[in-house]
């Protein structure tokens, strides 16, 4: 986890406000709400700095988290008195799809820096069991072994990512 100091978290707000509030005024097309919500999300995001980890998503990415959320939140407060219009809605679905895409690049990232860390031997029946979702028999075959080796091979591999990942404050789990 990453703590910051006051200074340095007025340096991310003179970075990104202007951004977040463009983004907000582009989807509300109101400037006194993209103000409103600009200023409730830094609020948010200096709350809950203490949580934010630079080696799960960088700050900006981090910021359009809290941003789409809070325009769920605050499309969802008006639902009961104001429609959203279906432009509206698909434009928000496909900004929600360029964030997902960030964070998985992010993740794809780690990830191969995690397996790059492996010899070749652990990398390739790693791969090949969690991404071409080959069984212990078509791996040992592939690989000119017996079965019981790929599974030692594939244990120690997962070991090895496992605390890859640990050291670096995140879980496996999330990555394969």
């Amino acid at each position: 986890m990453t703590s910051i100091t006051k200074t340095e978290f007025e340096q991310v707000y003179r970075d990104y406000y202007l951004l977040v509030y463009k983004y907000i005024f582009k989807k509300t097309n109101n400037a006194s709400v993209a103000e409103d919500l600009a200023s409730d999300i830094f609020f948010r995001a200096f709350q809950g700095y203490g949580t934010y980890d630079s080696k799960k998503a960088s700050v900006k990415t981090w910021l359009f988290k809290i941003t789409e959320n809070r325009l769920k939140n605050y499309y969802r407060d008006r639902k009961n008195t104001v429609d959203i219009k279906d432009d509206v809605a698909a434009d928000i679905g496909s900004d929600n799809i360029m964030l997902e895409a960030a964070l998985l690049q992010e993740c794809r990232n780690t990830l191969a820096e995690a397996l790059n860390t492996l010899s070749e031997k652990y990398r390739k029946i790693i791969v090949l069991k969690f991404f071409y979702n080959r069984t212990t028999e078509e791996i040992a075959s592939e690989l000119n072994t017996t079965t019981g080796n790929v599974r030692i091979i594939s244990m120690r591999a997962l070991q090895k990512l496992s605390k890859y990942f640990i050291d670096k404050g995140l879980k496996l789990e999330d990555y394969i």
